[in-house]
């Protein structure tokens, strides 16, 4: 590719982000936070965000459009739009949670589309982004089935945006808008399924790749548990099974799986796969990244089941009418057992990660590593024009 330069601008624009985030956490340790969920940051932190996200937003377009191959690929397409899409919810949000806050139950409305396009339009979409890059990478194959990307996009897209509505069915909120958010989260299904069938068709292809790859493994995880969040996703959004997980930790449950399975593992998988061409270095031990994989899974199993199973039986009691509170949380300590046994895990594969990192970055190159360069290893695009 071409450089575009401008390094120092973003240079600039990121440690802008980390001050905002920085900012953000001590203003909710000094008790200013917001009552807002996934917009909990003081309303001062907010500036500095959006300053710091449109500059990196914008070296990110320029970037787009220095680009050699004028053609663009699927990976491009879902990174742009999560960029137009964050700047544009992020504020949404803040003027009319925040600057100019709408009256009664507006807000709870307004927050509730705020955190499902959090996931749907930037979190996912940077998620399929790099799995749309990656794949090729280390599967040596283009993705299958690639033609049809952009039916999985704009499906995608047109349905996210009205889903987080279904959070709020029983509500003090008119019943169609409600009813507008279980049809799209069945919209849904439209582009589960064919992103689906892209990625395991493609990871299935070259299936004895995946455990001779730590970002192979990582992004069939990812992808399993794609699969898994959308199926909870679309199916939980039916009114028969929100009147039992409503207002449980069921949700928290499906959070945990989309933010740490889906997103983290696939972010993980990145990770493995930048930082040696980023450095030009090998990945110091093999059995601290497998000690990561492992943890990490087992740790998530752990938790989301808690949670999930955990939220399932806590509504079902909370809706027997002679169900007390301490019952219920005393029947539910065998997933609480559970969700902290996970958290510890976590916590292994977090320490096992850092390690990783630190061994990488201070550890010296050796002749071999010096007299190539990894950064050119797996060419493969996402489709062949061939």
């Amino acid at each position: 590719g071409k450089n575009v330069g401008l390094g120092a601008f973003l240079t600039i624009s990121i440690t802008l982000w980390n001050t905002g985030v920085t900012a953000g956490i001590i203003g909710i340790m000094w008790g200013e936070q917001l009552p807002f969920q996934w917009l909990e940051f003081p309303a001062f932190a907010a500036p500095i965000l959006f300053l710091a996200f449109l500059g990196i937003g914008t070296w990110n377009l320029l970037t787009f459009r220095a680009r050699i191959h004028r053609s663009s690929y699927a990976s491009q397409w879902w990174i742009l739009a999560s960029i137009f899409s964050f700047a544009w919810i992020y504020t949404a949000a803040q003027v009319m949670l925040v600057g100019t806050p709408a009256k009664g139950a507006i807000q709870t409305l307004v927050n509730s589309w705020y955190v499902e396009n959090v996931f749907g339009l930037v979190i996912a979409p940077l998620t399929f982004a790099t799995l749309y890059y990656l794949l090729p990478k280390t599967l040596g194959t283009v993705v299958v089935g690639y033609k049809y990307s952009s039916w999985a996009f704009w499906s995608w897209f047109l349905f996210a945006s009205f889903s987080g509505f279904v959070d709020l069915a029983n509500g003090p909120i008119p019943a169609w808008v409600s009813s507008l958010g279980i049809i799209a989260t069945f919209g849904l299904l439209i582009p589960t399924t064919t992103m689906s069938i892209q990625f395991f068709s493609s990871l299935f292809s070259r299936f004895s790749v995946i455990w001779d790859s730590a970002t192979a493994r990582y992004l069939f995880a990812g992808c399993i548990t794609f699969l898994l969040v959308m199926y909870q996703k679309i199916f939980g959004s039916l009114r028969g099974a929100l009147d039992t997980t409503q207002f449980s930790l069921y949700d928290s449950g499906v959070t945990q799986l989309a933010l740490f399975g889906f997103a983290g593992m696939t972010f993980t998988g990145a990770i493995y796969f930048i930082l040696p061409r980023l450095l030009n270095k090998e990945l110091p031990s093999t059995s601290l990244i497998d000690l990561q994989f492992w943890s990490h899974l087992i740790g998530l199993i752990l938790v989301s089941i808690g949670l999930i199973s955990g939220g399932t039986q806590q509504g079902e009691l909370m809706n027997g009418s002679t169900a007390e509170a301490l019952v219920v949380v005393k029947t539910m300590q065998s997933s609480f057992y559970l969700t902290t046994i996970g958290m510890v895990f976590f916590i292994i594969g977090a320490v096992a990660s850092g390690a990783t990192y630190i061994g990488i970055i201070l550890s010296t190159r050796i002749p071999k590593e010096t007299e190539t360069s990894l950064i050119k290893e797996a060419p493969e695009l996402e489709y062949s024009a061939s």
